[in-house]
């Protein structure tokens, strides 16, 4: 699987689902459509080859997989966020 930008943004999607709740929360977060962000996650378990999110009509809930995931990308996640201000407030 080669890593692009729309894998980084499927994540920053992913996490704003584990954090907000729901699908429809985080799209509110996110600017987004609640379509958008269904195929934003679908297109990133298509590309990593597991379910992240066990779905009903009523709830949310993250998978074995998708919880091991969201473990491993949180601190990626914090460290590019780190650089990027690093690196915005350098440019000044």
């Amino acid at each position: 699987m080669a890593f692009d930008e729309r894998v980084l943004n499927g994540m920053g999607v992913f996490t704003a689902i584990v954090d907000t709740g729901t699908f429809a929360a985080a799209a509110q977060v996110l600017d987004m459509s609640p379509p958008g962000v269904s195929r934003s996650v679908a297109r990133l378990e298509a590309r990593l080859g597991i379910r992240l999110f066990d779905r009903t009509t009523r709830s949310v809930t993250l998978t074995d997989e998708g919880r091991r995931f969201h473990q491993q990308i949180v601190p990626l996640l914090s460290a590019l966020e780190e650089v990027s201000s690093s690196a915005s407030q350098g440019a000044m």
